[in-house]
């Protein structure tokens, strides 16, 4: 499983009570209806309120669903999750429920990493946090940190380009010609890549910025988006994904071959690489995104 997959996998919950007529639902049109329905009735959101994100019937007849809460409260993790039976009885239905700090923010951090501007505005919403932050919040963030140091990311110097910066256009095609000069690279691998994680920052040791941009595949990317922008994981989304990752396969030749991730810096006065590509395909270390980040 990549790296990406790892991260964002969804677990669906069974969680609450009432009835409807199983004949009611025989389409998943037709139970998004009543789905929509029950979350107004017992949790007062309206079909406005809510974003679909996974309805999936089992071979028994039952069913699991979920929703995103747009504008849900911070430090809850946005979802409403629930269940009916096999007979149409609702079973459990739950809004959002409050989250760690450390799992409210990593979340809003890999939100932000598709975008350099979004990362530096969210940088400066919590640098004035962090030498505030609970005893509990420091024991989780330092549970995390081989593998996710949110932290020590956060401290990083992140700008944004001055005036005696090249283009991000410029720094981005800069990457991907690196890519395409990697041994054993293909043309036609560079349409299966896209940027995963971006950000602008003076590293340690430097007196100026480099864009940092780090690839995926385009079928992890894909789910990665859809997941943290809140949208709906329909079926033919889903098949689209995997069809994405059978074209990956035969593209990079095996799973085993495709690149989970390829980090590359640009020296942001200079235009050209600053330092070496990380590169990584399976099997994955256990390093998060802020980690490889950090990777000098």
């Amino acid at each position: 499983m990549s790296l990406l997959r790892k991260f964002l996998s969804f677990i669906m919950c069974v969680l609450c009570v009432g009835s409807i007529s199983t004949s009611a639902f025989a389409e998943k049109d037709d139970i998004r209806e009543i789905l929509y329905q029950y979350c107004e009735s017992e949790l007062g959101y309206t079909w406005d309120d809510l974003t679909p994100y996974n309805i999936v019937q089992h071979e028994d007849g039952s069913w699991d669903f979920s929703f995103y809460v747009k504008d849900a409260e911070p430090g809850t993790n946005g979802l409403v999750i629930g269940a009916l039976d096999s007979d149409g009885n609702l079973v459990e239905i739950k809004g959002p429920a409050p989250v760690s700090t450390v799992e409210w923010l990593n979340d809003q951090i890999r939100k932000c990493m598709f975008s350099y501007q979004d990362l530096y505005e969210l940088k400066k919403q919590w640098e004035p946090k962090l030498d505030s932050l609970s005893e509990q919040d420091l024991a989780d963030f330092e549970s995390i940190q081989s593998f996710n140091p949110i932290l020590d990311f956060l401290k990083l110097d992140i700008v944004l380009p001055d005036e005696k910066c090249v283009s991000y256009e410029a720094a981005k095609q800069k990457s991907i010609e690196i890519i395409e000069a990697m041994n054993g690279w293909k043309p036609e691998m560079t349409d299966y890549i896209d940027i995963m994680a971006e950000l602008v920052y003076i590293p340690s040791g430097m007196d100026h910025p480099v864009y940092q941009f780090i690839y995926g595949t385009a079928g992890d990317v894909l789910h990665a988006k859809t997941v943290l922008y809140n949208k709906e994981y329909t079926d033919e989304l889903s098949q689209q994904i995997r069809d994405i990752w059978e074209e990956e396969k035969t593209v990079f030749g095996g799973n085993e071959n495709r690149p989970c991730v390829i980090s590359i810096r640009i020296d942001a006065y200079t235009g050209e690489q600053a330092g070496e590509t990380y590169l990584e395909t399976p099997p994955v270390s256990d390093i998060g995104y802020t980690g490889i980040v950090l990777w000098k």
